[in-house]
């Protein structure tokens, strides 16, 4: 066998549920309680953008003089942010608490998947 090449059997494929490893520290911060402050603004910032967005389409919804279709494709933003809220915040919230992806290979690459979803 040449040099440079290398069996199957020796060769690593890449574990899928590693793919978040390559994007976050391995070091714990040094400022106390980074991990309250962290899960504190996210669940925050779910709460509010999930009420809000709701309140939103509720408020187009329920008034038939503002539905057009510009308002339309508000309250379609709106499920997005929504779907953001709900699916992929929390995922994103765990891997920077738990530094490692433990959720499987399916949800590794159901979770980005849904964040581009969402965010194009």
């Amino acid at each position: 066998m040449a040099p440079n090449s290398t069996s199957p059997s020796t060769s690593a494929s890449p574990r899928p549920w590693m793919c978040w490893r390559s994007i976050l520290p391995m070091t714990r911060s040094s400022v106390p309680h980074t991990e309250t402050i962290i899960v504190t603004c996210y669940a925050i910032l779910m709460v509010m953008g999930l009420c809000c967005n709701l309140l939103v389409c509720s408020v187009i919804l329920a008034n038939t003089k503002i539905r057009s279709s510009r308002n339309l494709l508000v309250i379609n933003l709106n499920i997005s942010d929504i779907i953001l809220c709900v699916f992929c915040m929390p995922f994103t919230l765990l891997v920077i608490i738990r530094r490692s992806w433990f959720l499987g290979a399916f949800l590794c690459k159901l979770v980005p998947f849904v964040q581009a979803s969402t965010i194009w």
